[in-house]
């Protein structure tokens, strides 16, 4: 009898658990997984770029280094040498490269230049070309290196004329140079003009020195003709032909030397020192000069 009570709860249990079972609410769902954010995601790794060039690389620009250096183009092997000189490169080429390198600095020569204007005052606005490539925006303390040999080098600044040179440097030659951005064109037609005249003054005088040996040699052809002109002996008309010529002759001297004496007189006395130009004029169908002037 001790034992009914448990058989009852028990039984009591099992009657219960399920109505407590029945009576709970269904389970909410499970919920989605939020969508992942880009940014927390780690992004695939690419792969790391070779840096530097390759052995192969290195070798081509140490040949093509020594070739260039050998033929004198010492501004062209500067980029080779400069590459095989990378730390990728093997050590032996490094080493070569650097050797090169060394031996470039003491072989390539280097210009200085210093400009000045009409007054001698230094002019540092100036834009070099050297053989139509641009070196150098403006001129400062800093050498030009060159390859040996003869260059063309080109002068610009605003308000100055264009000046050029012509310069030959030796292997390993240090230079400074001067440049006087002074426009010379009136200078030198001024100095043009004097020439001219003195050549027209010159004719002009030769042509009145035939003039007058013309009178002179008709006078005394006049004595050989008593009677005019169709009486004249063989020795008149010889002064007769003679004195012909030296006429012609003088009309045509006194014209050029004329003409070459006001042309130069019109160079020397009406074309300013300074500030007189001459260009070409070039246009689609013509070709001219162009002068001009600043009074």
């Amino acid at each position: 009898m001790k034992c009914a009570p448990f058989v009852v709860v028990t039984a009591w249990s099992l009657a219960v658990a399920p109505v407590a079972l029945a009576e709970q609410p269904p389970a909410a769902p499970a919920p989605s997984p939020a969508p992942a954010d880009p940014a927390a995601v780690p992004a695939t790794e690419a792969p790391l770029a070779t840096e530097g060039p390759s052995k192969e690389q290195c070798i081509d620009a140490n040949e093509a280094a020594q070739k260039l250096i050998r033929a004198g183009s010492f501004g062209e092997a500067r980029p080779h040498v400069d590459l095989c000189q990378s730390a990728s490169c093997p050590e032996v080429v490094r080493t070569d490269c650097a050797d090169l390198a060394k031996a470039m600095v003491q072989t390539m020569p280097t210009i200085r230049f210093e400009a000045r204007d009409s007054k001698g005052a230094p002019v540092t606005n100036v834009k070099i070309t050297m053989d139509g490539k641009v070196v150098a925006e403006r001129i400062d303390a800093t050498p030009i290196v060159v390859d040996p040999g003869k260059h063309s080098f080109d002068f610009e600044s605003p308000g100055l004329p264009r000046t050029s040179k012509t310069i030959s440097l030796n292997a390993g030659e240090q230079r400074t140079e001067r440049v006087d951005m002074v426009d010379n064109t009136g200078q030198v037609l001024r100095t043009g003009g004097l020439v001219l005249g003195g050549v027209g003054a010159l004719l002009f005088g030769y042509g009145g020195f035939l003039a007058v040996r013309a009178k002179v040699r008709y006078d005394k052809g006049l004595d050989h003709c008593p009677d005019g002109p169709n009486s004249c002996d063989p020795v008149g008309v010889q002064y007769g032909h003679d004195a012909h010529d030296d006429a012609a002759t003088a009309t045509t001297m006194m014209i050029v030397g004329g003409l070459l004496g006001a042309g130069g007189a019109a160079l020397y006395f009406f074309v300013p020192e300074e500030g007189f130009r001459v260009a070409p004029a070039v246009g689609s169908r013509s070709f001219g000069l162009e002068a001009s002037t600043t009074w």
